[in-house]
């Protein structure tokens, strides 16, 4: 098998990580997020030792490489618009979470004015003791 070869089935398994995590950020299951980047984390290393290798056999092979491979430069493109709409999807879930704080953030202040609007004051309770 060659470094060619190789470095399309990595971006493969990329892409199926990266299909994975968007998967995971709209279920907003975080941790299974954290693991689809991990596994990227990891493909990445290989894939750029695996690029090292298919540059260099393009040099044995007598062929000077002028820019990518069409295929390569294909499927990375085609990820990189995947990234993009996983971090749209993120920005989404941030929003809607920011959202919900902001609403829990005023019903915890309405309660606290119908509290205070409604329930004798303690001082209150005491004076009638005396």
């Amino acid at each position: 098998m060659s470094a060619q070869t190789d470095l399309l089935e990595l971006y493969q398994q990329w892409r199926v990580w990266t299909e994975a995590e968007g998967e995971a950020i709209r279920a907003a299951a975080w941790p299974q997020v954290a693991k689809c980047q991990g596994a990227k984390k990891d493909l990445q290393r290989r894939i750029l030792t695996t690029t090292e290798q298919a540059q260099a056999e393009a040099q044995v092979s007598g062929g000077e490489r002028r820019g990518i491979d069409p295929q390569v430069r294909r499927i990375v493109d085609e990820l990189i618009l995947l990234e993009l709409r996983n971090s749209e999807l993120v920005d989404e879930q941030r929003r809607r979470a920011e959202e919900r704080l902001h609403d829990l953030d005023r019903r915890e202040r309405n309660l606290h004015q119908l509290q205070r609007a409604y329930a004798p004051s303690r001082a209150g309770l005491w004076q009638s003791y005396c």
